[in-house]
């Protein structure tokens, strides 16, 4: 034991050090000097509870229990309940399906029981669901008739939804809307839609008048009009008797009213028109008439 005047400490020496001892001396334990029971430590025996040994969890395992599911490597073949697998050498399927992706453009995977599934083609599947849904259409069938489906809108129309009873009968006195030149006719191109008046012009038939001498005492004949241009063979032509006085017998205007002359005509060719008359009595002389072209 030192005693140390500058410091009024206290010294031992201890592995060539020297160590202060009493009052202010460093009283922790050295590490590796520690005595007792480690159970007697109970935040680092907490500690070390909350690690494996270092046996467990190794690359190449260990022989203890491993039911806990804890622990090192199991083998594959150690484990229970396992599923009966194929081999690829002679494509054995074992409790899976062989599904070649090379040949799978028109493959479906078809339930054939609780857990169990085959493969289809696209035809078999097809018929296998236009089957199912034929079974649907013919239960169905038997109430989806005509009369049935009518019951069914006039219940929902008179029924069901009263009040629509208002629309269809507003409706029942519509019409489709109008169209020109579709379900409603148009006046030389000219729509009749809309408001307003819709104007129609166009000068009244014209009638060209001429004078005939149909000879003496005659009943009935046949007279030409020549000198004409521009007509079209085989229209028919209107002819008509005139009052216009008849200067060879006094500018009379009465000869409709005592030799009432009916006549009619077509056109022969481009400048001539020949006429068919018929008169109640006998005629004489000159009369006076018109002629039109039809269109």
């Amino acid at each position: 034991m030192i005693y140390c005047k500058d410091t009024d400490k206290l010294y031992v020496i201890d592995a060539g050090a020297f160590k202060l001892i009493g009052p202010g001396a460093d009283t922790s334990a050295i590490w590796g000097a520690v005595t007792g029971t480690l159970s007697s430590q109970a935040d680092l025996q907490t500690a070390l509870d909350g690690n494996a040994p270092s046996a467990q969890g190794g690359t190449n395992g260990n022989t203890h229990d491993h039911s806990g599911g804890d622990g090192a490597q199991i083998a594959y073949g150690g484990l229970s309940g396992l599923p009966t697998l194929g081999t690829i050498a002679d494509n054995a399927e074992g409790d899976f399906v062989a599904h070649s992706l090379a040949t799978a453009a028109n493959d479906f995977l078809v339930a054939s029981g609780v857990g169990a599934f085959v493969k289809k083609t696209l035809a078999q599947t097809v018929t296998i669901l236009r089957t199912s849904l034929d079974s649907i259409y013919q239960a169905a069938g038997s109430y989806l008739t005509s009369a049935n489906i009518e019951d069914a809108i006039v219940d929902a129309h008179t029924t069901i939804a009263p009040s629509n009873n208002a629309v269809f009968d507003a409706l029942a006195l519509k019409q489709a809307t109008l169209v020109s030149g579709t379900n409603i006719k148009s006046i030389n191109g000219s729509t009749v839609l809309g408001s307003g008046d819709l104007v129609v012009s166009g000068a009244a038939p014209a009638y060209t008048a001429f004078s005939k001498d149909l000879g003496t005492a005659q009943r009935s004949g046949t007279f030409d009009i020549a000198g004409l241009s521009g007509l079209t063979a085989e229209k028919v032509v209107s002819i008509v008797q005139t009052a216009e006085p008849i200067a060879s017998k006094g500018n009379a205007r009465d000869e409709s009213e005592m030799d009432l002359i009916r006549a009619t005509g077509y056109v022969v060719n481009a400048t001539t028109i020949r006429s068919y008359w018929q008169a109640a009595g006998v005629v004489v002389g000159n009369y006076n008439f018109a002629y039109q072209v039809s269109g």
